[in-house]
């Protein structure tokens, strides 16, 4: 059976004509290319040819390439296909295939280059393409490798910094070694001690000290004892109205729980977190816990805002009002519902916290974000490149995106995706490369598979990223899906 099969970029297109041997399945796999076409954005010339045209042009374009970026150049094998450097920014493709009337000759800019490479390494990275070749790369040879500098030219900058190192130790050894002398410090006498003594001459009759050192201290002590004295004696008449004005401020200032016992039992304040990767994992799962549990029928009129705190396993274990009609919203958001309330009360202790700014929209949308802020950007999720992982994945996620995909969808133009999925096979991660990709999401198979809540998970009563595989992955208006890895095969 024939298969027709299709990589592109916005600067080339290849197309592979083959054959393959099986009878069923969306999506078979070509054993053997029949006729190769290489469209390139910008010239009227098409390469074409068949199997061993197509392996010896991504041999030849990858040890090139190679060069450029390492500026070696390597022993390439001859053939038909040369490429060289064209002054000032371009390179000549030249094809001298003995069953063409003329050569073929293409002045390539370095994007043109770079795309074509790209399409080839994107059928590379196809398991149901050619999956009996593979490219072969070896390490570079002695012969190959720029030769090191003389050890006499790499050793001259040590040499001159030890024998100024040297002669700086010897001109220091000869000069007098200073005279330390520690700072006399005054003897630290409390007020009470100080105010004692006062009285204690005052009532012997004795002679007031000499020593200004000591009249300082005596009259520094008989000025805190007269302002203790009017501090505890104004303290004593306006000690309620503090307590009641700085019950009031706490209860202002800190995010509540439903148990107020939680914490009362510990004098230590609790650990902020501040790592932007933590802080960033426990933002999806606040966000994903009130996106699922909120009804945005429900709506305000206007924005409401709020301070959530949650701990390192992403439990809510306090929230304030922060907005005009915050406090009187709350039992419309899954809030109360959703704080953390400890078996016993007094039991719980709080290590760590992290505080969220939660805003419940007027549109019926959440938006969550850390309170303070990211110290620096999250690091990207971990990333599985293993070949094995990736070509499961890639099989799992081809099969998953077919079967759900349209034959005639419902956009004219090409949509591109950055895709995240757990070993398991679930949609953990979307990012729209394109504004038409973002515009046509809901045409896509995508908004039905996505499910947020893989791309966090909970161990050791911490909030983690899970691992994931990533894939590029573009939609034709054809209905045919194109998959590579993010990655590519390693």
């Amino acid at each position: 059976m024939s298969v027709r099969r299709k990589y592109s970029l916005p600067g080339c297109t290849l197309i592979l004509e083959g054959v393959t041997t099986e009878a069923n399945g969306r999506r078979p796999t070509i054993s053997a290319v029949v006729n190769a076409e290489c469209h390139i954005l910008g010239q009227a010339q098409i390469l074409a040819g068949g199997q061993g045209f197509l392996q010896q042009l991504t041999e030849t374009l990858s040890a090139y390439t190679q060069s450029l970026l390492s500026g070696i150049v390597p022993i390439v094998p001859e053939g038909h296909i040369v490429i060289e450097p064209l002054p000032p920014l371009q390179h000549r493709l030249t094809i001298t295939d003995p069953g063409l009337e003329a050569p073929v000759s293409l002045d390539l800019s370095t994007l043109q280059l770079f795309d074509l490479l790209e399409s080839l390494d994107q059928m590379l990275a196809d398991a149901r393409t050619l999956p009996g070749w593979s490219l072969d790369l070896k390490p570079l040879t002695r012969h190959q490798a720029r030769l090191d500098p003389p050890i006499t030219e790499r050793a001259t900058p040590a040499a001159i910094g030890l024998s100024s190192l040297a002669v700086a130790a010897i001109v220091l050894f000869f000069l007098p070694i200073p005279e330390v002398r520690r700072p006399t410090e005054p003897i630290p006498v409390s007020a009470e001690e100080a105010a004692q003594t006062t009285t204690t001459n005052e009532a012997a009759g004795s002679a007031p000290p000499t020593d200004p050192t000591q009249t300082a201290e005596a009259d520094a002590a008989k000025s805190s004892g007269s302002a203790a004295e009017k501090n505890d004696s104004t303290d004593t008449d306006s000690k309620p109205k503090d307590a009641a004005e700085t019950k009031a401020t706490t209860d202002s200032q800190t995010p509540r729980s439903l148990n107020s016992d939680t914490q009362s039992d510990t004098n230590s304040e609790p650990e902020i977190i501040a790592d932007s990767d933590q802080l960033y994992a426990l933002n999806l799962k606040l966000d994903q816990d009130l996106s699922a549990n909120w009804d945005s029928d429900t709506a305000p009129p206007t924005d409401r805002e709020y301070r959530v705190s949650v701990g390192r396993d992403g439990a809510i274990i306090g929230y304030i009002g922060r907005s005009e009609g915050a406090e009187s919203y709350v039992d419309s958001t899954p809030l109360p519902d959703l704080i953390y309330v400890p078996a016993e009360a007094g039991s719980a202790k709080v290590e760590a916290q992290a505080d969220f700014r939660v805003v419940f929209s007027d549109s019926g949308t959440i938006e969550v974000s850390p309170w303070d802020g990211y110290a620096k950007t999250p690091s990207a999720p971990p990333s599985l490149t293993d070949a094995a992982t990736v070509e499961q994945s890639l099989d799992r996620l081809s099969d998953t995106l077919y079967d759900q995909f349209k034959d005639d969808p419902n956009f004219d133009r090409t949509l591109a995706y950055r895709l995240g999925v757990t070993t398991d096979g679930t949609l953990a991660q979307v990012e729209p490369l394109t504004g038409d990709a973002r515009s046509f999401y809901g045409e896509t198979p995508l908004s039905d598979l996505y499910d947020p809540a893989a791309a966090i998970a909970v161990k050791d009563d911490r909030v983690t990223l899970s691992p994931l595989v990533e894939f590029r992955v573009v939609f034709k208006p054809s209905g045919v899906i194109e998959i590579a890895p993010w990655y590519g095969m390693q």
